[in-house]
């Protein structure tokens, strides 16, 4: 009887305070006017929504297409991320069939949940290179994006791990939101380095779970609907100069991603921000949206039966991606079978074991720009292999690669079985301001427009040589200071 009553008192608390998520536009209690709204909760939407609210006087509402990752098993263990594609909580993309794959479509594993692809992606966090951010603010014109700039952004997002002498605490920071740290279950290959994850405690450390958490999600200032596809971005006008893009339409309900059926709301509504609106949209969605409402090339849009508004030819343009082939060798090591059923309990119960590290603990790789750079990729991995510390462990190629003999079987091996290592970047890139290519000025506004900013990977003007995850929770740190500078005035 104790127990009963002492549940039925938590409940109580829980929902007479404020709750910030809500399952569909239709739950929010009040429509209070928005200083800010965030289109889209992936990776960068909740740092900006986070940061944002930091500012008691800003409020802000977060529009996320996906449902909540709450509770979601697949998410939260680590070792179980393989179950994460192609299911509700992916948009399941597929390209167009590439030429130069011989004709084969990819999947491309985009998020569709709160904390977007930082919720199912295999938590690789690797920074890049200090010349790719460096490359970033020569490109633009701006020094803010060089390493030097941007080092403390990327710091806020790292929370260390403090083993001894497996990195360099002077590189790391140990106060930062999302979780990043080093393997926490060893294979046989750990002796060659580490590759840096977000997790912590055993679990996924998302932007959603971290700078959505519940100290930052309890902020009255703050509100979150799921379930809502945004359609366009619509202009209330323009000075005489520059169109004025703060009203975003969307439905909401839930939806079968893009479908809408008799049992959910089809009604189209419209919110319009008092500051600006924020495109967070990634890579994919981001230019989706924006040609839907009108930006881009004009020509192509009119060709389609959009009507052009603004003429930004870049936009959707431009995409950069890492491609990458896994030449397999059979091995000479001593592997336990696991037992998922076992692996999953300890998960369960102890957030240890087999299930709290992702795909691999090593990584390395080549960035690859074309079919020749990729053969030499090849050909340095198999110089590598076959170095003297390989000896008695590395038996030779396994599966298609064990067909691969002259430098045509080579070519093929590569069309037949590269893929994407889901990095697409450059949809809405940065350019200098004033430049007549490029879709954003290096603070993120969109170029011609007013009350309108992109934050997310699409404003990456290339790929950099890593994974994309650490260099966008950066992007949008950044942003987040670039806004607070913009709105808030001594």
């Amino acid at each position: 009887m104790v127990l009963c009553s002492l549940a039925f008192f938590i409940l109580s608390v829980v929902h007479v305070g404020h709750s910030a998520i809500h399952q569909n536009f239709g739950q929010l209690a009040t429509r209070t006017p928005y200083d800010f709204i965030v289109a889209g909760g992936g990776t960068a939407g909740s740092v900006i929504a986070s940061r944002l609210t930091e500012n008691p006087n800003f409020r802000i509402l977060v529009l996320e297409a996906g449902p909540s990752n709450e509770g979601i098993i697949d998410i939260d263990a680590p070792g179980l991320v393989f179950n994460l594609h192609k299911s509700s909580f992916d948009w399941n993309f597929t390209t167009v069939p590439q030429v130069a794959l011989n004709g084969r479509s990819l999947d491309y594993t985009r998020g569709h949940v709160l904390g977007g692809s930082s919720s199912i992606n295999a938590m690789f966090y690797t920074r890049g290179s200090s010349d790719d951010y460096n490359r970033w603010a020569t490109i633009t014109g701006d020094t803010g994006w060089s390493w030097n700039n941007i080092f403390h952004f990327i710091l806020r997002v790292s929370d260390g791990h403090s083993t001894a002498g497996q990195f360099d605490p002077a590189f790391h920071n140990f106060t930062g939101n999302t979780f990043v740290s080093l393997p926490g279950f060893s294979e046989p290959l750990d002796k060659t380095g580490w590759l840096q994850t977000t997790i912590g405690n055993g679990t996924r450390s998302s932007a959603a779970s971290s700078y959505l958490g519940p100290q930052f999600i309890k902020r009255s200032n703050l509100d979150i609907v799921l379930n809502t596809q945004i359609s366009r971005v619509l202009t209330s006008g323009n000075d005489g100069s520059k169109f004025d893009f703060r009203t975003v339409e969307f439905r909401s309900g839930k939806t079968t991603q893009l479908q809408v059926s008799k049992n959910n709301d089809s009604t189209l509504h419209t919110v319009t921000a008092r500051k600006e609106l924020i495109l967070s949209l990634g890579s994919i969605g981001t230019p989706h949206i924006l040609l839907n409402s009108g930006i881009g090339d004009k020509t192509e849009l009119k060709k389609i039966g959009i009507k052009p508004i603004l003429h930004l030819p870049d936009v959707g343009k431009n995409l950069s991606d890492q491609p990458y082939v896994s030449p397999n060798w059979f091995v000479n090591l001593t592997v336990t079978p696991v037992n998922a059923t076992e692996a999953l309990n300890q998960w369960l119960e102890t957030r240890t074991g087999p299930l709290v590290s992702t795909v691999s603990n090593q990584v390395a790789g080549v960035e690859h720009t074309d079919l020749l750079i990729m053969k030499e990729a090849i050909a340095s991995a198999v110089r590598f292999f076959a170095g003297p510390t390989w000896k008695d462990i590395i038996l030779g190629p396994q599966g298609a690669f064990s067909n691969v003999t002259d430098d045509l079987s080579l070519v093929q091996f590569i069309r037949e079985n590269s893929d994407t290592a889901l990095h697409a970047v450059g949809t809405a890139a940065m350019s200098p301001k004033g430049a007549q290519f490029g879709v954003v000025d290096p603070d993120l506004l969109v170029k011609g427009a007013t009350g309108i900013r992109i934050v997310d990977a699409s404003i990456m003007p290339v790929v950099i040589c890593g994974h994309t995850q650490a260099p966008t929770y950066a992007i949008a740190e950044r942003a987040a200071e670039l806004i607070k500078q913009t709105w808030v005035r001594d």
